[in-house]
């Protein structure tokens, strides 16, 4: 009778048939553990991101909000005043303007003003030039009169003219305005070099004399 072949228990290999890239099985425990961390992580991930767009609505909400008052602040030189400061925050105010909004008007006003300043200043200066030019050139007051007539326009000036009215002249360049330089030259022609007296010294005689020459001799009935 053949030999029974009798299989020996600890020959088997109880992980035969297992591939190596299997993963252990999970208790119910583990599981459970892991559902919870899943769901801790979606519920704290979505309470960052609330808050999140919670900040940035209050943030444009502050932004867009139309304040009752504006506290604008001009600009350091700016060339605008307190009363245009106010003007505009009027202004803002009436078209419904956040703070933000107002301060960039107020900041872009201001720039302008700048702006139109140094452009007058340029168109001043070119203008007074070519004044000075025309009265150099002018065949009543200019020419080889010129330095003559000019001398008797400021010595008119400086017995006549205020201080303000002085500084006025020198601020915008109408000193050298040929129909004004030519007013103040025939003034000086009308009077004697006696008449180029100081403030409150001239005579009844003189001050009868220049009025004459200003408005004529009154008629007497």
């Amino acid at each position: 009778m053949p030999d029974e072949t009798v299989v020996d228990p600890d020959a088997i290999d109880l992980k035969a048939g297992a591939g190596a890239g299997d993963e252990p099985v999970k208790t119910e425990e583990a599981k459970a553990a892991e559902e919870k961390a899943a769901a801790d992580k979606a519920t704290f991930d979505k309470a960052v991101a609330d808050k999140v767009a919670a900040d940035a609505k209050a943030a444009e909400e502050a932004k867009d909000k139309k304040p009752d008052s504006f506290e604008l602040k001009l600009p350091e030189g700016s060339k605008l005043s307190k009363a245009d400061a106010d003007e505009i925050a009027a202004f803002a105010k009436e078209q419904g303007l956040s703070q933000e909004q107002a301060q960039k008007q107020l900041e872009r006003e201001s720039k302008l003003a700048a702006g139109f300043e140094v452009k007058s200043l340029e168109q001043l200066k070119e203008a007074t030039g070519q004044w000075l030019e025309a009265v150099k050139t002018d065949k009543e007051i200019g020419g080889e009169g010129f330095q003559k007539n000019a001398e008797l326009a400021k010595r008119v000036v400086t017995r006549f003219g205020t201080p303000e009215f002085k500084a006025e002249l020198e601020r915008t360049g109408l000193g050298n305005h040929p129909e004004l330089v030519r007013v103040f030259v025939r003034i000086g022609q009308s009077m004697s070099d006696d008449q180029f007296v100081q403030p409150g010294s001239q005579t009844t005689t003189q001050k009868q004399s220049l009025a004459s020459k200003f408005y004529g001799d009154e008629k007497k009935e």
